[in-house]
């Protein structure tokens, strides 16, 4: 098998933009998803606005585990098979 090792400045950047991208990226989707639960008439909701919200939902919950899990392959290297599939899969 081959050895796999990370520069230091590579898993610093990453995890940088990991915690930027969870903290700024699930805040502003969650910001969205409270507008169009509270921003309005709810009788006046559209549809797409109620799929957008929903899709909001979604994004939060592939950020958080399929951000994890790559954030987990950048600092340690490989994950294994389990892993690799299950964020194939939620893409």
């Amino acid at each position: 098998m081959m050895e796999y090792e990370v520069s230091y400045s590579t898993a610093i950047a990453g995890t940088f933009c990991y915690i930027l991208w969870i903290t700024v990226g699930n805040g502003l989707r969650f910001a969205i998803i409270q507008f169009e639960r509270f921003g309005g008439d709810p009788k006046k909701r559209s549809v797409g606005n109620q799929l957008i919200s929903c899709g909001c939902i979604l994004s939060i919950v592939y950020c958080c585990i399929a951000g994890t899990i790559i954030e987990i392959y950048l600092v340690s290297g490989p994950v294994g098979h389990t892993l690799a599939m299950l964020t194939y899969f939620l893409k």
